[in-house]
């Protein structure tokens, strides 16, 4: 991340949050403050660049080394895919794209709370999707184990 453009954004939120600083004096604080809110938030959207779509499905597929992570990314995506489409983009830009629940929130047109909610719900679905999986794939290898 290049220094200025540190710089120019944390005056940018700054001055757009000028007004809810209690304390005018603590401003360099502030200041300090949102500038490692922001390096932070850059290094976390660093990890996590993109959104999930069957193009990027099919080149992590292919870049699998493990059969057994490719089968969990593939158990992965066919759960993400039964989800209603406000859950599943909540959790794609969520845990995929790494954006914040506030961003999110501003991209959507709804409140925190509300995506909050939707991402929840949308964890609890998942995994309720995938947890027959996990039960077949251990009565699976359960069953191989008595073979041998």
């Amino acid at each position: 991340m290049d220094t200025d453009d540190l710089v120019q954004e944390a005056i940018m939120v700054a001055f757009e949050n000028f007004d809810s600083i209690r304390e005018k004096k603590a401003l360099l604080a502030y200041l300090m403050r949102t500038a490692m809110n922001v390096v932070n938030t850059k290094l976390r959207r660093k990890k996590f660049h993109g959104f999930a779509d069957e193009a990027a499905f099919q080149q992590l597929l292919s870049l699998a080394q493990d059969p057994d992570v490719a089968a969990d990314v593939d158990l992965l995506y066919k759960g993400l895919r039964k989800l209603p489409p406000e859950m599943r983009e909540c959790l794609e830009l969520f845990e995929i794209a790494g954006f914040s629940i506030k961003e999110i929130a501003e991209m959507k047109g709804a409140t925190e709370s509300a995506v909050k909610v939707l991402l929840h719900r949308g964890r609890k679905r998942l995994k309720e999707e995938l947890t027959p999986h996990h039960a077949e794939y251990t009565k699976l290898l359960a069953s191989f184990t008595l073979l041998f």
